[in-house]
């Protein structure tokens, strides 16, 4: 047998084997991208809780010099001489943790896992304790912010995983579309500072501003009749706190707006409100001052089919839209909570579409979007 004739059986052999091997590689693969994904729609409200959860940390961290609330001591506004860590690292007093974070969480629903039916979310934040939390809390002075990363919080229905620098994983042990801090850094004065975006990003970024995003939050205004705690032209992009990518086409903006925490999210062009937090809402978190609060509510079904419709396209009907009195259950009185559920849901168990909170005076102090929606 010539080299002539050897070298063809080798090509033959090596094809041979090489089908059959890169088959096998390309279907594992592809059963893997399966399973993850089906793994992540199995699981969506349990890890967007937690991503909901690390964003509220993160800004936390971001007005406290890079430290969550139990990095702080009790004398700086901190939980830190109120931890509890047993020899696994879990604080029995995740509660208390989270409560300080309340601020940037905006309901206590998301403490929840959709799958533990052996607990209920808290009414409001001051109503917090053991029974309304489900996710596990990591506490130490080693898990910070700006630190090596490591795990923060854990879900023990679902086994997804929340770590310090908002990444997340799930059960199965695959990333699930994490935030990815931009360039873009918050300083002490609170006001944003640009010192390592280069001109070229920086115009890039006015450019979005001028031409997609205020755009959105204008329409979004008009949708609930200008009766917002911020003036449109307000937002610029000295008002720019942060910028988060969830993943490769869509990022989240978050600006301070007068006083208001304003989040907007860009995805593939499409560019709408996510969530809204006028100062006036940090009293949704404090019991009834007034013996005899005003328990009237500002706003009808009608009016807010209306202004639903104009924001999202929903076409809700009466009974998708639950109204409750604020004066109730917290020191803003004569308001009302407004969640626009799925038709025939329940405002107590399922999945809000869209949350409103409108003050007395009819104006709107909070807003959040479903994600999903």
């Amino acid at each position: 047998m010539n080299s002539r004739t050897r070298n063809t059986i080798r090509v033959v052999v090596a094809v041979v084997l090489f089908i059959p091997c890169a088959l096998y590689i390309g279907w594992a693969v592809e059963r893997s991208r399966r399973v993850h994904c089906e793994a992540v729609a199995r699981h969506p409200d349990c890890v967007n809780n937690l991503r909901q959860i690390g964003l509220a940390f993160r800004v936390f961290a971001i007005d406290n010099g890079g430290r969550f609330p139990f990095n702080l001591s009790t004398k700086s506004g901190g939980t830190l001489e109120l931890c509890q860590r047993g020899s696994d690292g879990f604080d029995s007093n995740a509660a208390i943790h989270f409560q300080l974070a309340s601020n940037e969480l905006s309901t206590p629903r998301l403490l929840v896992c959709p799958k533990d039916h052996s607990r209920k979310p808290a009414a409001t934040f001051s109503l917090l304790t053991a029974v309304n939390v489900t996710y596990r809390l990591l506490t130490g002075t080693n898990i910070t912010e700006g630190g090596p990363r490591q795990l923060l919080a854990d879900c023990p229905i679902d086994g997804n995983k929340l770590y310090s620098d908002g990444s997340l994983m799930d059960s199965e042990g695959h990333a699930v579309a994490p935030f990815h801090s931009a360039r873009l850094t918050w300083q002490t004065n609170r006001w944003l500072e640009l010192p390592n975006v280069t001109p070229e990003e920086r115009a890039d970024l006015a450019r979005k501003l001028t031409g997609k995003i205020k755009p959105a939050v204008e329409k979004w205004c008009k949708a609930y009749r200008n009766q917002v705690p911020f003036r449109p032209e307000a937002l610029t992009l000295d008002s720019l706190k942060q910028r988060a990518e969830w993943d490769s086409s869509s990022y989240y903006y978050t600006f301070i707006l007068d006083g208001t925490e304003l989040a907007v999210r860009d995805s593939g062009g499409s560019v709408v409100v996510m969530f809204m937090y006028a100062p006036e809402a940090k009293q949704l978190t404090a019991l009834p001052k007034e013996p005899a609060p005003d328990l009237h509510v500002p706003v009808a079904k009608g009016e807010v089919i209306q202004m639903v419709k104009s924001d999202s396209g929903l076409e809700l009907k009466p009974q998708q839209v639950v109204i409750r009195p604020t004066g109730a259950a917290t020191a803003v009185s004569g308001g009302a909570f407004v969640d626009i559920v799925p038709h025939g849901g329940d405002p107590n168990k399922d999945r809000r579409k869209i949350g409103l909170v409108f003050g007395a005076n009819g104006n709107l102090i909070y807003y959040y979007r479903d994600p999903y929606l």
